[in-house]
């Protein structure tokens, strides 16, 4: 996975190498709302893209080695899988961030080279594009999430969820059927709504609202164990 990982984020480098070769000096570097440019500066400020897609990777693959070393450590077979399952996620959540990222370069480069060239910049099925792809990766982490055991670095991370192994496994069990939704909603969205900015509102309240649920099922579910303990 940590292969796949870094596969993808040199794309991003061969990707802005190959663009670098038909871009003019000066390119737009960014666009208003209805995706005009509105600000131009040098084709070597496109670096900074690939180079985030190559820091994520990084953090990715310090993470993961954290995991590999704690499950290499640990000698009690329930932590060791644990952590194991950890460092799956991770991977899978990894390898799905960064796809969608390098596709989301390829939509962003495509717009500059029309928009450097004179073309039209927006107001075309590609203004969809972006948002098809964040509603794929929340199904995707949807998927993940509730594989994940309690940890402090990757999940809904809160006093509550992190009570004990039950609130952690119930809470990311809903959580991971309110990002599912939220992606579905989202795809759907992307492909009904006229524009831009409408599809990017609801991305957010779709967004908005699965966190919001999960919180609060993770409140109820963390209060009802507190009672069951307290009880026994």
């Amino acid at each position: 996975m940590k292969k796949a990982i870094w596969i993808i984020a040199v794309l991003g480098l061969v990707l802005l190498a190959a663009a670098l070769l038909y871009l003019p000096e000066t390119v737009p570097v960014h666009f208003d709302a209805a995706w005009n440019p509105d600000r131009w500066g040098s084709r070597w400020e496109l670096l900074l893209l690939p180079a985030a897609l190559l820091l994520m990777a990084g953090v990715f693959t310090a993470v993961m080695n954290a995991w590999e070393k704690k499950s290499e450590e640990t000698e009690e077979d329930k932590a060791r899988a644990g952590a194991l399952t950890n460092r799956k996620a991770i991977g899978i959540a990894g390898i799905s961030t960064l796809s969608m990222l390098l596709l989301v370069f390829a939509w962003l480069m495509l717009r500059i080279f029309r928009a450097a060239s004179g073309g039209e910049t927006a107001g075309d099925a590609l203004d969809r594009l972006p948002f098809i792809l964040m509603g794929i990766l929340f199904i995707v982490l949807g998927n993940v999430m509730p594989k994940t055991r309690r940890n402090g670095f990757f999940g809904f991370r809160t006093s509550w969820s992190m009570y004990n192994d039950e609130t952690w496994r119930k809470t990311h069990r809903f959580g991971g059927y309110a990002l599912v939704i939220a992606g579905i909603l989202t795809v759907i969205a992307a492909a009904a709504l006229p524009g831009f900015l409408a599809t990017l509102l609801a991305m957010l309240v779709l967004l908005t609202a699965a966190v919001v649920g999960i919180l609060l099922y993770s409140r109820r579910v963390c209060l009802r164990e507190r009672e069951r303990t307290e009880e026994g």
